[in-house]
Parts: C-alpha cells; structure tokens; sequence
C-alpha cells in the first residue's frame, strides 16, 4: 500500500502527460489552462467561477491516523466510466485514494461533489467552473494510494474497522481531441474482517 505525496504545484505539462495527470490535478484544487476548461463554447476565463471554499472544519491528523492502523478489512472495487458516445472506460494503470472519513473530509466531499456518500466531478472538456478548496497539507499526506489494474479493478488491505471514502479519476479522449473525464467518489464501510466490494462509476 503506497502513500500520497503532498501537495505538487500546477506546472503545464506535454498532453500526454496532462491526461495522466488530469484527475489529480483537478482533485487537489490545481488549476489548468483554458483551452482544457471548455464548456458550451466558452472557457473559465470567461464564465463565472464560484469563490474558494473556504473550510469550516479543521483537520484532526490524530482521528484520521487512528483509522489508518492496521485491521482485517479489505475493500475490493473496480471503477469505471461511460463516455458521451457510450463506450466504457475503466481507471486501469491510474491511482485510486483511500481517505479516512472525519469532519474534514466530510466537508470536503459535500463541497467538490454535493454529496459525502458518492459522487461524479465532471473533469476537462466540457466541465462546468469548479469551487476550488484550500487544503491542508497534512490531510493529502494521509492518503493511502493503490493503483487499478488493467480490468480497473483495485484493492486495499490490512484496513481497520471503520468509514473511508475511496476516490479516482478516469480520463479519456472525446471526439473534439480534448481530454474529458470524471473523478469519482464512493463511502464504504468495513467491519469484521470481511472483504467489501464496491464499483465506482459515473
């Protein structure tokens, strides 16, 4: 089980680069170039954009580390997405994250996605202006990482009991040769050393 870096500074990257890069740098509250915030014709620079969250909650790195010891659970998922002209796309070869429910990142998830028991954040080509949030970096340090495979399949091991929230991004090519996609965000539950299965997708 890989844990996430801090926080990186947006820096313009090679496009192929960039799609792989694309869900995390939109997850975190980077920005990107216009030409990659399209939607209906315009772009950021010329639609209204909603004021930074500002967060209510701090964040309690004791809580959260509390819930990353070690346990008997697992979680067992697979994520995919359904293009506009309706192929499917899995998140193989691209990170997913395992976030410790508490306060904060309740907050978090109602602020980026409306919801803290699932969500779709439209990404790239096509998605609307997105409310940026200031985090702290403690909170991206605690992020254990795994990656999906090439079926988009994922697991995380050795969890204790206990509420997390499991994240990635899917990126693709649409039609206009623009990188679109969606990040997506699934609460799960383990308890009792079982094995928790859960699919995410748009």
């Amino acid at each position: 089980m890989r844990y996430a870096l801090t926080r990186h500074h947006c820096v313009i990257t090679p496009l192929p680069l960039l799609m792989l890069l694309l869900p995390l740098l939109l997850l975190q509250g980077c920005s990107l170039p216009p030409a990659l915030s399209r939607h209906d014709g315009g772009t950021a620079a010329t639609r209204s954009t909603p004021p930074p969250a500002v967060m209510t909650q701090q964040y309690d790195r004791a809580e959260a580390r509390k819930k990353l010891v070690k346990g008997r659970n697992t979680i067992a998922g697979h994520a995919e997405a359904r293009t506009d002209d309706g192929k499917v796309v899995t998140c193989a070869g691209r990170p997913v994250t395992l976030i410790p429910v508490t306060a904060y990142s309740r907050e978090r998830m109602n602020i980026l996605y409306g919801d803290d028991t699932s969500g779709v954040l439209p990404l790239g080509d096509g998605a609307p202006p997105r409310q940026k949030v200031t985090e702290d970096p403690a909170y991206l340090a605690d992020q254990p990482q795994t990656y999906c495979n090439n079926s988009g399949d994922f697991t995380f091991r050795n969890l204790t009991d206990g509420d997390f929230y499991v994240t990635t991004g899917i990126v693709w090519t649409n039609a206009r040769k623009k990188p679109q996609g969606v990040g997506l965000m699934q609460r799960v539950t383990v308890k009792g050393g079982k094995t928790q299965r859960v699919t995410l997708k748009n």
